[in-house]
């Protein structure tokens, strides 16, 4: 293998978890195509967030809850540094995690998100977006499972 492999996650799972494995040994991680994200969901996460962004910035740091370290919400620019770095990143983001239900175990583990109220189609978006995540995710796990020989569904849990 000399390039960083692109696997499909339509191809068969003993096929991708070979291509996995190979390009997750050389180079770390791998291109994935095929991973079943609907073209009008990712287009319609662009424009929102691109809205988002355009936003006043006293409209956006409404959104910023400093004491979450930027697990959910708006991390302003200039706010977030990389580990041992002396400077702060040039960058602004929007974080969001799993949608739990009431109840749930992991709610201790993992804050509620946080929607701009100024975008009402943000929220069904990324949810939407975020589950298809999750499946192409699943896929991938399954494949790196069978890599060196685990059951497929060994990550699961």
């Amino acid at each position: 293998m000399d390039s960083i492999a692109t696997v499909s996650l339509a191809r068969p799972p003993a096929e991708l978890a070979r291509e996995l494995g190979e390009s997750f040994s050389r180079w770390g991680f791998a291109v994935v195509c095929d991973h079943g994200l609907p073209a009008e969901l990712v287009q319609r996460a662009w424009r929102l967030t691109e809205n988002f962004f355009a936003l006043p910035e006293a409209a956006k740091r409404a959104y910023h809850v400093p004491s979450s370290g930027g697990a959910r919400g708006y991390t302003p620019f200039g706010i977030e540094r990389a580990k041992g770095a002396a400077l702060h990143d040039l960058k602004e983001f929007w974080h969001i995690g799993r949608s739990l239900p009431p109840g749930d175990p992991l709610e201790a583990y993992m804050p509620p998100n946080l929607w701009p109220h100024e975008l009402p189609e943000f929220r069904q978006t990324f949810e939407a977006l975020y589950r298809a995540f999750e499946t192409a995710g699943a896929g991938v796990l399954r494949a790196i499972a069978l890599h060196p020989g685990l059951a497929g569904g060994w990550f699961d849990p």
